[in-house]
């Protein structure tokens, strides 16, 4: 190497060279450490989602007994259905035999110890309502029941509705039918007195002379027994705002059927008391039925 011609400033010595290997030691070069992104250090990480379920296809056999239960499920509440109408069914018939329990006939007032009541209400159509009682000191086994002979010319009377109850209530005959000819009606059980409920059809005919006013030839059946005793007592009434005018008998045994003047009025009802020689007699009745 060639020695430099710079001059060196005075009193300045000259700069030896340094051998190699003897220099001061070289610095390494600073580094910035490069962070890798992720979570600040120190906080927790989010927990990762739970994986979704995977649906798993029903064996067969949980299939099948999925269906039995069902099945099972069905016909119970059929079963309670059906157990259900049959209670509602016995509750009622229950019910039903607890209201037809026989009840024990009240004797009314009028009705003789032994005898006959009749109680008769004429209604503005002509027909006759009625209610007839009997009541004997003896047994009572059966009834001879006839329609009333209305007199000749005149149209049969037919009865509609009849019904026969003994003493304690029980039910003897529902519906009878009743003709001109006598019927006897035997009794299962005797009794000592019946009570007898109907309605007279063709028994009346309208007044030829006065507008509203009606005649009826008969207020009652004839109802009757072997055993037969004491007088008969009829009260004959108007429906609704009807006048009774009077009342006429005619003689059973006669062969005329003369009617004669009978009876005494009682309030707004007409009654008359037969004997027990007459108590077949027939009874009539003029109303002003408007």
């Amino acid at each position: 190497m060639r020695p430099s011609s710079r001059s060196l400033p005075p009193g300045r010595p000259p700069r030896r060279p340094t051998p190699p290997g003897t220099g001061p030691p070289r610095r390494a070069p600073h580094r910035v450490p490069v962070r890798a992104a992720g979570p600040t250090q120190g906080a927790v990480p989010d927990p990762l989602p739970p994986p979704e379920p995977v649906a798993e296809a029903p064996a067969p056999g949980r299939n099948r007994r999925r269906l039995l239960l069902a099945a099972l499920a069905v016909v119970g509440v059929a079963v309670l259905v059906v157990e259900g109408i049959a209670l509602a069914r016995t509750i009622g018939s229950q019910e039903s035999a607890r209201r037809d329990v026989a009840t024990p006939l009240q004797a009314p007032a009028d009705l003789p110890v032994e005898g006959s009541l009749v109680l008769s209400r004429i209604r503005a159509d002509g027909t006759v309502e009625v209610t007839q009682w009997i009541r004997s000191t003896e047994d009572i086994t059966e009834l001879s029941v006839a329609a009333p002979d209305v007199g000749v010319g005149a149209d049969g009377v037919s009865v509609t509705g009849a019904r026969l109850v003994a003493a304690d209530g029980t039910s003897l005959a529902d519906d009878l039918t009743v003709t001109a000819e006598p019927r006897v009606v035997g009794l299962e059980s005797p009794t000592t007195m019946v009570r007898a409920t109907y309605v007279l059809r063709g028994a009346a005919e309208q007044s030829g002379t006065v507008r509203g006013r009606v005649l009826a030839r008969a207020v009652a059946l004839d109802l009757s027994f072997p055993a037969q005793a004491g007088p008969t007592v009829v009260v004959v009434a108007a429906a609704g705002d009807g006048v009774v005018r009077n009342l006429a008998c005619a003689n059973a045994q006669s062969s005329v059927a003369l009617l004669r003047p009978c009876g005494t009025p009682d309030g707004t009802r007409w009654r008359v008391r037969l004997p027990p020689a007459g108590r077949g007699d027939v009874v009539a009745a003029q109303v002003d039925v408007s």
